[in-house]
Formats: C-alpha cells, structure tokens, sequence
C-alpha cells in the first residue's frame, strides 16, 4: 500500500567517479564504456558535477569520445 513519507531517500552512491574525473587531468572517456547516456547527456551531467565542486568543466567530443578536464572557477 501507498504511504507518504517526509523527504526523498539518500540516493545510493555517485554513478560515475568525478572526483577522478574532475582532478584537473584531461581524461578520454568513450561512450558505451565509460558512461552509458547519451553524448548529449553525459556532457550535461559533467558540467552540472563540475559546478557543483566550484569548478568549470572543459569538454569537446570527437568520434564517440568525450574530452574533459575541470579546472577552478
């Protein structure tokens, strides 16, 4: 049966490692391997995770691959 509850549930751990990502290293990270959304998608995911750690996300795409490095803003 339906129940209300107070807040949302804690969600269960990040689905990709942006604190790998985002160490101001440029990483190569290929689509269907690294991270299954679309291109679209992921570039949007990655900029809203750099933002969130007070950072800048720099991405270009080519071929299937999505080029990132974050940096200070």
């Amino acid at each position: 049966m339906a129940r209300k509850i107070t807040r949302m549930p804690a969600r269960e751990g990040c689905q990709y490692p942006w604190e790998e990502w985002l160490d101001g290293d440029v990483w190569e990270l290929t689509a269907g391997e690294d991270f299954l959304t679309s291109v679209h998608a992921f570039r949007g995911n990655a900029y809203m995770a750099a933002y969130r750690r007070s950072m800048k996300a720099s991405i270009q795409v080519r071929d299937g691959k999505v080029f990132l490095q974050a940096r200070p803003r």
